[in-house]
């Protein structure tokens, strides 16, 4: 198969998605939705062939996000804490990825305490504003908004100053995650609101999408 046809695939599966939620058909929304990593994978590694260490940290990603959405397809108390657990690993190996750029650069960049300072506030400020109604799982959303944080952070730093406006699609991506983990959260903890569902699946089908096809830009080159 050609390698833009399994991001075609990946694209029409996500419309897909996101209209059974629109149309509230629940059974056509758990087969996309499972459906939507192996194709972001296939696309992935039929465009990256090779073994090294940055492309696994992507791939593996990209599984523990598809464990993530298995485990959240199930709405009970166990398999939200394993999707939780699930997309904390997949962001540990995003930040291992953003890691390896920022070791890989010739030129070392200059940390910004401002653009650092102003995503952990938002994190701080989004924990303390769920808190009241996280229970006992305070701890585990605590660790988990400080490591989406960091992976945001990283990005930034990887590629802020790249030379190349394609892989700027990785600061984009690590964004949305922000965004659709922040929508998800406060429509679980604090109150639902109309629309959630859709919001949180459209910014985090295109957080996974542009990380991927920064990721390809960056390792094509590299």
């Amino acid at each position: 198969m050609r390698k833009q046809s399994w991001l075609i695939l990946f694209g029409i599966d996500g419309l897909i998605n996101l209209f059974s939620i629109t149309a509230n058909w629940h059974w056509l929304t758990l087969v996309s939705k499972s459906l939507l990593m192996p194709f972001l994978i296939a696309w992935f590694v039929s465009n990256i062939p090779d073994n090294s260490r940055p492309r696994l940290y992507v791939m593996a990603a990209l599984f523990f996000s598809w464990l993530g959405d298995v485990f959240l397809l199930v709405d009970e108390p166990k398999f939200f804490m394993a999707g939780l657990a699930s997309f904390l690993f997949a962001h540990l190996l995003y930040i291992f990825f953003f890691a390896s750029v920022i070791y890989a650069q010739t030129e070392k960049q200059k940390w910004n305490p401002w653009i650092s300072g102003a995503v952990f506030l938002y994190a701080i400020l989004l924990f303390f504003f769920l808190r009241p109604h996280l229970g006992a799982l305070q701890t585990p959303v605590f660790v988990y908004a400080a490591t989406i944080a960091t992976m945001l952070v990283c990005s930034i730093q990887a590629f802020k100053n790249n030379g190349n406006r394609q892989t700027y699609f990785c600061i984009a991506g690590a964004a949305l995650f922000v965004l659709s983990d922040s929508l998800l959260a406060t429509n679980k903890f604090y109150q639902p609101f109309a629309g959630a569902s859709f919001g949180v699946m459209l910014s985090y089908i295109m957080a996974q999408y542009c990380i991927v096809r920064g990721a390809i830009t960056y390792l094509s080159r590299n």
